[in-house]
C-alpha cells in the first residue's frame, strides 16, 4: 500500500516525533511504501493524490487543513492524534500507538462519513458563531508554535468582556432564531473541545447537520453553557434549541460583529457591512459520504 504520512511538528507540545518514527518505521516493516513530508510542503498535495492512506500526524487541525486534498483524491485517512483535543481521533477510537495504525492498515475496513461545508471551506468537526470563536481567533493572533489547555486561559479571560453578537438562523428554509445574541454551533460530529459537547447526538452518517442554539447575553453565560455542556445538562435546557438540516444560514444584525471558527480554527467574521475577512453570511451544508476514514480494528461504525 501506498501510505503517506503528513507531520506536523507543531501540533499540541510538539514533542512526540518518536511516536511518528514508530508507526514510519512499522508500516515500512510490513512492505508499505511510505513518503513522510509536513503538511505544508509544496509536494504534499500531489502525494495526497497518488496515496492509498493519508495518515495525519497531528491535531485536528491537521486534519481539517488536509480535508479538500482527501476529499478530491478519495484516498482514505487515519488520525495519528498528536495535538490539544484530538477530537476527530477520539471520536473513531484512533489512538498514538503505533501496533493501532499498523493493525488497521493489516486488516482495513473503511467507513464514508459526511462533510459540512461553510462558506466553500470543507470541516469535519463543527463550525461555531460566537464567543467560542472569539476565543479561537484571540489565541490565533498570539499563538507561537506549540500549545496546551493552559495556552486557552488568556484568551478565554479576555473574552470574558465581550458581549455575544445578536443572531439570524435559519436552518433548510425555516426560521429558528431572530435576533438573539448567544452561541451557534453547527455540528457534524458531536466531540467539543472540554468535552462540552454541545450537539451530542450529531451523526456524520445521516446527511444532516445538527444546528444548536445557545442564548447568551454575555460571555459568562456562555461559558456556563460549556459547563453544562461538559456536565450533560445542556440538552435539557428549555432554553436550547436544536434542530437537523441539510443547509444552514447564519447572520448577525446590524452593526454586530461575530467571529467564527471552523475544527477549532478561525475563519471568518460575521458582519452587516463585509470588509476584508468578514462576510454577511455563513452558508453550512451537509455533503454526503465525502470522506473516507481508516477505522481501527476494534470499531466497525462511524
Amino acid at each position: 500500500m501506498r501510505v503517506l504520512i503528513l507531520h506536523n511538528p507543531s501540533s499540541g507540545t510538539g514533542s512526540r516525533r518518536a511516536l511518528v518514527d514508530d508507526s514510519e518505521q512499522l508500516l515500512r516493516a510490513d512492505g508499505h511504501q511510505v513518503i513522510r513530508m509536513g503538511p505544508m510542503d509544496p509536494a504534499a498535495q500531489g502525494e495526497i493524490a497518488r496515496a492509498e492512506l493519508v495518515v495525519l500526524a497531528g491535531g485536528d487541525g491537521t486534519v481539517h487543513h488536509a480535508l479538500p486534498a482527501l476529499a478530491r483524491s478519495r484516498a482514505a485517512m487515519y488520525h495519528l492524534p498528536l495535538g490539544t483535543e484530538n477530537l476527530f481521533a477520539r471520536h473513531f477510537g484512533m489512538d498514538r500507538h503505533a501496533v493501532t495504525l499498523r493493525r488497521a492498515v493489516a486488516n482495513p475496513t473503511i467507513a464514508e462519513i459526511d462533510l459540512g461545508e461553510a462558506n466553500s471551506r470543507l470541516f469535519a468537526l463543527m463550525v461555531s458563531a460566537g464567543p467560542d470563536a472569539g476565543v479561537v481567533h484571540d489565541l490565533a493572533s498570539t499563538r507561537h508554535g506549540p500549545i496546551s489547555h493552559l495556552t486557552y486561559l488568556a484568551p478565554v479571560m479576555r473574552q470574558l468582556s465581550v458581549r455575544p453578537a445578536p443572531l439570524w438562523i435559519e436552518a433548510d428554509g425555516t426560521t429558528i432564531v431572530e435576533d438573539r445574541p448567544g452561541w451557534a454551533v453547527v455540528a457534524n460530529l458531536p466531540d467539543y473541545g472540554g468535552r462540552a459537547n454541545p450537539a451530542p447526538r450529531a451523526s456524520a452518517t445521516d446527511g444532516l447537520l445538527d444546528v444548536v442554539f445557545m442564548p447568551a447575553a454575555s460571555t459568562w453565560r456562555a461559558l456556563r453553557w460549556f459547563l453544562a455542556g461538559r456536565w450533560g445538562t445542556a440538552e435539557r435546557h428549555p432554553d436550547r434549541i436544536a434542530v437537523r438540516a441539510s443547509r444552514v444560514r447564519i447572520a448577525t444584525s446590524q452593526g454586530a460583529t461575530a467571529p467564527v471558527q471552523v475544527d477549532g480554527e478561525p475563519f471568518i467574521k460575521l458582519a452587516d457591512a463585509p470588509r476584508e475577512g468578514c462576510s454577511d453570511v455563513l452558508d453550512v451544508v451537509c455533503r454526503r459520504n465525502a470522506l473516507r476514514v481508516l477505522l481501527p480494528r476494534a470499531t466497525t461504525h462511524a
